[in-house]
Parts: C-alpha cells; sequence; structure tokens
C-alpha cells in the first residue's frame, strides 16, 4: 500500500517568468516502510502533475497494489483512475474528513516544513529546480536512510529488508499509454 497527497509548501518559488509562485508537494510514501518512494514540486496540483509524480515512483520502486490517496481532484480524474485500473493498483480513497487515514502522509509533511524548508531558508530566490534537486537529496540521503521510531528500523532498511510484494515497473511508453483517459 502507497499513500500519495499534495502539500502547499511554506516557501514560494520564483519562475522562469520572474513571477514569485507557491510551490506544492507531491509525495508517495510506502505504508509499512515509511519509505518516500518519491517526492516532487510543481506549480499546480492537476491530474497531469498527479500522474507525472505517481510514474516517476513506480519506476524508481515499482507497482504498488494498493494506492491511499484522499478524493482530490487529481486522484478521481479519469486519466488517473484509467491507469490505476489497467496497471491493477486498486484505489482506496480516504473517507471525507478523516485526515488520520493518511496520517503517514501528514508526518511526512511535518517533516518537510520543519527538516527541509529550513535548510532552505538562506536561499533568497529559490527555484523549483533547486526546490527539487534539494528534496530529492534530503529525502533518499536523510529520510530514508534515518532510524524511524515507530519501526525500529530506517525505512530503506525495512524496505529492503523486507519480502516486496510489488511488481516490476512497466517501460515509460506503458505508463503513458495506461495513464490516460479512455472514451467509452
Amino acid at each position: 500500500l502507497w499513500h500519495a497527497d499534495f502539500h502547499e509548501g511554506s516557501r514560494h518559488v520564483v519562475t522562469r517568468d520572474g513571477a514569485w509562485r507557491k510551490a506544492i508537494l507531491f509525495a508517495t510514501l510506502d505504508d509499512r516502510s515509511r519509505l518516500c518512494c518519491h517526492a516532487q514540486w510543481y506549480l499546480d496540483e492537476e491530474a497531469e502533475t498527479f500522474v507525472h509524480g505517481l510514474s516517476q515512483a513506480i519506476q524508481k520502486r515499482g507497482l504498488p497494489r494498493a494506492f491511499m490517496t484522499d478524493n482530490g481532484a487529481a486522484m478521481r480524474a479519469v486519466e488517473t483512475q484509467c491507469g490505476l485500473h489497467d496497471l491493477s493498483i486498486v484505489w482506496e480513497p480516504t473517507l471525507p474528513y478523516s485526515p488520520h487515514q493518511n496520517a503517514k502522509s501528514e508526518n511526512f509533511w511535518a517533516q518537510v516544513e520543519g527538516r527541509l524548508m529550513p535548510m532552505l531558508e538562506g536561499e533568497r530566490e529559490p527555484t523549483l529546480d533547486l526546490l527539487n534537486l534539494s528534496t530529492q537529496a534530503w529525502y533518499e540521503l536523510e529520510y530514508n536512510q534515518k532510524l524511524h521510531s515507530e519501526i525500529g528500523t530506517s525505512p530503506i532498511r525495512r524496505y529492503l529488508d523486507d519480502k516486496s510484494v510489488g511488481r516490476d515497473s512497466p517501460d515509460s511508453q506503458a505508463l503513458r499509454r495506461a495513464f490516460r483517459g479512455k472514451w467509452k
């Protein structure tokens, strides 16, 4: 089971056209190991963004069996639902007004804001590229490696030591074909 969600970050970024925009983080976490499968900053919370982030996670860590998200528009979009169905990933939406069901994501956001964001305080004009490079380094080299008090080991150690029930990732073309709306 993977959890995925968007988080509106506390920092703005400078876009290529010089505008300041709020950055939004997409992240996917493995339920059992707490491993961050993928995290990436975007400027929107659209279905295309969600599918891109999820495809990156799948290519890094393989296909999950089940997937839990809230009921946001990007998660309910036809292309998202078609992709999950075609890849045989069971979608388990959280109940409305039940943030505790996605508590692992909420805990991750707290660490992003409490640890990662302070590391970037010296950056006067952060860009999306800088935020993404910093975030990937942080979650792969610190978050995934650090001892997690609930599981008694690091997320990466638990992920690697446990028997995998995931499946191999399809190639990029197959993922693109899966995550598109189909007319009936």
